[in-house]
């Protein structure tokens, strides 16, 4: 099956949203706050059923004592931007319109019902395209074709934006070789430092490239997700190092 997403619709800066929590929240809190809403939701699914959907202001109630704030005013104070914001970033969640007394309604997207490889293509051509944000989870891995590169499983899920991804994969390449200096040849270090050299110049967008996620489940995520080609196989994939 293949599928191209080509929505004509407005879509929210998620990326951009991203970016700016990330610059409020040190990793470790965003991961705290990730966890609490997702575990949330579980809690909620498993209780009143998967359809059901969980109000921002309940949750930002329940999250704000539960993280230790003195109340949600504080909670988005250190957010650095509303919780209905932070929702819409989340690529797991599902969202619809706004409650006039409750704020946004939200769910947890519902996993495949039977695990299925997936590919999702996206050409990067503009600046802007840098900043989507891919959910790579624990079965998912990322694709450069063009410099035949991959980012590898990880034991954790991640979501950033894609420029994040790529500027995480030179640093866990250059310490690599910080770290091995004694043991790389240095055949293996050129070849390292000018695949870093490749992925410098795709930050800087210099020419279009492709970005593929694949996932042997088919649970990782490009948002928004117009213009992203989706192709389903049954037929799980292998995965790079980095």
């Amino acid at each position: 099956e293949f599928v191209c997403v080509r929505s004509k619709m407005a879509e929210i800066p998620a990326a951009k949203l991203l970016s700016q929590f990330q610059q409020t929240l040190s990793h470790q809190e965003m991961s705290r706050i990730i966890e609490d809403l997702e575990a949330l939701c579980l809690t909620i699914s498993n209780t009143n059923g998967p359809d059901q959907y969980v109000t921002s202001q309940s949750a930002i109630m329940f999250l704000a004592h539960d993280l230790g704030y003195e109340d949600p005013d504080g909670f988005e104070l250190s957010l650095g931007g509303t919780f209905d914001d932070f929702i819409r970033c989340m690529p797991f969640l599902e969202y619809k319109a706004e409650s006039e007394d409750e704020g946004l309604l939200f769910r947890l997207k519902p996993r495949p019902l039977v695990p299925q490889y997936t590919k999702k293509t996206f050409k990067i051509t503009k600046s802007e395209d840098l900043w989507r944000v891919v959910m790579k989870t624990v079965t998912g891995y990322i694709e450069i074709p063009e410099i035949e590169f991959e980012i590898g499983f990880d034991n954790r899920r991640n979501i950033d934006a894609i420029y994040n991804h790529i500027s995480q994969a030179m640093f866990n390449l250059t310490q690599h070789v910080r770290q091995g200096r004694d043991s790389i040849s240095d055949d293996h270090k050129e070849k390292i430092l000018a695949t870093c050299v490749s992925l410098h110049s795709m930050l800087d967008l210099e020419e279009p490239w492709t970005f593929i996620l694949h996932d042997s489940e088919g649970t990782s995520e490009i948002h928004p997700d117009d213009g992203v080609c989706v192709e389903r196989v049954g037929e799980s994939r292998g995965g790079g190092m980095f």
